[in-house]
């Protein structure tokens, strides 16, 4: 029986040992020559989907013994496999940057190196061990509550609903639940929501500031809008996301933020890549392709957002500080909180945090509104006569619930909240 004969044999490769008994007997190698040997045949039929699955065996890791050989194996092996590459800039929403090895849960997915993870907790080596031993450095871990992602989320926050009300005189709220005569029609909620009106001049309660933004909105040509868009849209709601995770995308898309009055708009803040390639993708998720009104749904980069709202370097705060260059501030602090020393993060916490206060606080006496989140959004759209906007496209309580009690530490590591 050839060796590849062997390896395609499930059964007799369920006794590693029988294989390399039988593999020694017919070629002669050494019982470490043939580990080694078997292991290499593995690795250059690892196109096969039955081989794939190796990758999570602890025999698969056998003829590996000393720290060196796990050193070697990270260098030579895990950090130029482009699948699994691949996978790590999906979930941080940017390349693994030069010098740096995989976190350990990047590496226990499907078809990845969770066995070789095991195999060197198995000879009681660590992996921080083999990481430094490489001349690599391992990214920032950081807890749950203290996510880079939420960090980051709070910085981003801050800055467009200032931006909004400040220069165009915008009514956006903060994390505003669907809620009305104490029916719920939808207990999820977008990070912002902005409030652009329905262009009717005639009505009290909008500036002249807010008719120019919704004419500026819909003469970009960043966003592919229709006429019956123009008509019908009322808000436009806001959901920043760190990662390149279609999947994660679709989560969003089926919490409804969208409808037939409101514009979702998912905002990619850890790519350069257009928003235009993930949002096909995206709409013919299999969650999204049935949603109605998934012609509401769009996704930006940072860069694509900040042209679509009017946001220049050269527009300045009170305070003579840019808000575009305040805006862009949070990705920049991620990378340096996520690749950098405890002092990188440090100053990210410090500088999200001041964003968390002003949003949660002190906004709502700047601009004289009792309540900044779902209470003042609501009063301020049955004060325009716009309620419809609140029962737009509900999202069923029940399921709300459900959905929160699961939460993956992907989610909590983008900063979902």
């Amino acid at each position: 029986m050839s060796l590849l004969r062997l390896l395609k044999d499930r059964k007799k490769f369920g006794s590693i040992n029988q294989l390399y008994a039988e593999v020694i007997d017919k070629f002669g190698f050494t019982e470490k020559s043939t580990k080694e040997y078997v292991s290499q045949i593995i690795d250059s039929f690892s196109e096969f989907s039955y081989l794939k699955k190796l990758r999570n065996i602890n025999q698969r890791w056998f003829h590996l013994e000393t720290l060196n050989d796990y050193v070697e194996c990270l260098k030579d092996e895990i950090m130029k496999d482009k699948s699994l590459l691949k996978e790590i800039e999906k979930i941080i929403g940017t390349e693994l940057k030069e010098g740096y090895a995989p976190m350990r849960y990047w590496l226990t997915g499907p078809g990845y190196y969770k066995g070789f993870l095991d195999s060197i907790k198995g000879k009681s080596f660590d992996y921080l061990d083999v990481v430094k031993q490489a001349g690599l450095r391992y990214p920032a871990d950081v807890s749950d509550s203290k996510s880079l992602g939420t960090l980051e989320h709070w910085i981003a926050e801050r800055w467009i609903l200032q931006f909004l009300r400040e220069i165009w005189g915008c009514n956006t709220y903060y994390e505003t639940r669907s809620i009305l005569n104490g029916i719920r029609y939808n207990g999820k909620h977008p990070d912002l929501a902005a409030v652009i009106g329905d262009g009717d001049e005639s009505k009290s309660g909008y500036s002249k500031k807010l008719f120019k933004f919704r004419e500026w909105l819909f003469s970009q040509k960043v966003l592919p809008f229709t006429s019956k868009m123009k008509e019908n849209i009322h808000q436009i709601n806001l959901d920043f996301f760190h990662s390149i995770n279609i999947e994660g995308m679709a989560d969003k898309a089926k919490r409804r933020y969208h409808g037939k009055h409101n514009l979702l708009i998912i905002v990619l803040t850890g790519t350069e890549q257009s928003g235009e390639i993930f949002r096909k993708q995206l709409l013919e998720h299999d969650d999204v392709k049935n949603l109605d009104h998934k012609e509401n749904i769009f996704v930006l980069n940072k860069k694509e957002f900040a042209e679509f709202i009017g946001l220049k370097e050269n527009i300045k705060t009170s305070k003579k500080e840019s808000y575009y260059n305040k805006f862009m501030e949070g990705s920049e602090l991620f990378g340096n909180a996520f690749y950098g020393e405890d002092a990188e993060e440090e100053k990210l916490i410090d500088v999200s945090d001041v964003s968390r206060i002003i949003l949660q606080d002190k906004f709502l006496k700047t601009f004289g509104e009792a309540d900044g989140s779902t209470a003042g959004w609501v009063e301020y759209l049955k004060f325009l006569k716009l309620t419809k906007v609140i029962k737009d496209n509900p999202y069923p309580y029940k399921q709300e619930e459900e959905d929160d009690a699961t939460i993956t530490t992907s989610d909590n590591f983008l900063g979902e909240k």
